[in-house]
């Protein structure tokens, strides 16, 4: 099927297709001063819903209140120039977009003075602050106690994201246990059907109503619901705005949760038929060796479904 070309939206974007429910809840809470952590495993689409929810702050009414965004992605310099752009410019929606001098000349061994900084506007506002925090989990320990001293000011409020096995540490437990949480789980097959057809239609993808019909039946056990691992999978399998089907639906590595169970089963199995096959050689019993066979079976039959899974 072929349609008109239009700008489309960033691959990214999409992830926050079917995520209605939570951008609105989140926006619900946050507007009324509730701290916030949206939690979830890795792909299944918490920066894309943090930044739905900013842009509905940033693009609405929030009169009375400030907004700052802190953007991690796993490195500790796009937080600290975060940081160095909001210390001045305090009192406007953060993008930091700052020359590379400006952050290496002031933002080197004085993070602390920045931190400082960042307190001391907060406290001496009138306004109260809204910070978004991508990626709580990554931040540093000392990242931890400024977000903490900035709670403490009561004149802010944090709708943040992490990964859901981070809540096992103590400074994420910590943090967070005053927050109210909002996990995020994978896209069910349905919902994942919308968001191909979402991807189809706004990057003006060519595709035959067959394929498209086969990537709908195939996808979601490939992906397991994670809207992450779906833009992946369209962004190498596009060519030229053609999908390329087979690369879509196939060869993508296993997805944790869904099917990890069968690794282990398999391991386990396999281990078993071993410990038969060694027992056999020293008994010999008929019936032991009936048992390894079917062990044997059931391992490969197991293997065979975690080769279907990857």
């Amino acid at each position: 099927m072929s349609r008109p070309r239009k700008s489309a939206e960033t691959p990214q974007a999409c992830e926050v297709v079917c995520r209605e429910r939570e951008v609105a809840e989140i926006y619900r809470l946050a507007n009324k001063g509730v701290n916030v952590v949206l939690a979830g495993d890795p792909d299944v689409g918490k920066t894309a819903v943090l930044n739905a929810v900013y842009e509905r702050f940033a693009n609405g009414r929030h009169t009375g209140r400030k907004l700052a965004f802190f953007r991690s992605y796993g490195n500790k310099r796009d937080i600290d120039e975060s940081l160095f752009a909001a210390s001045f410019h305090h009192g406007d929606v953060v993008v930091p977009d700052l020359k590379e001098q400006n952050y290496e000349g002031h933002c080197k061994g004085n993070l602390a003075e920045l931190e400082r900084r960042v307190i001391s506007a907060v406290q001496s506002s009138e306004e109260p602050y809204l910070f978004f925090v991508d990626g709580m989990d990554k931040v540093e320990k000392s990242g931890f106690t400024f977000f903490r001293k900035l709670l403490d000011t009561g004149k802010v409020s944090i709708v943040a994201t992490c990964r859901k096995k981070s809540f096992e540490g103590a400074n994420v437990k910590d943090l967070f246990s005053t927050f109210d949480r909002i996990n995020l789980r994978p896209l069910n097959d349905q919902a994942v059907g919308v968001l191909v057809d979402h991807m189809v239609e706004e990057h003006d993808i060519e595709v035959t109503e067959e394929d498209l019909a086969e990537i709908k039946r195939k996808l979601p056990r490939v992906v397991a619901g994670r809207p992450g691992a779906i833009v992946q999978k369209f962004q190498r399998a596009l060519k030229e705005r053609r999908l390329d089907v087979r690369a879509l639906i196939e060869d993508f590595p296993i997805a944790p949760g869904k099917f990890v169970y069968a690794g282990w089963m398999s391991a386990g199995l396999f281990g078993c038929a071993l410990g038969y096959r060694y027992f056999l050689r020293v008994t010999g019993d008929p019936a032991d060796l009936v048992m390894g066979g079917i062990i044997m079976a059931a391992a490969l039959i197991f293997f065979r479904v975690l080769k279907g899974a990857s």
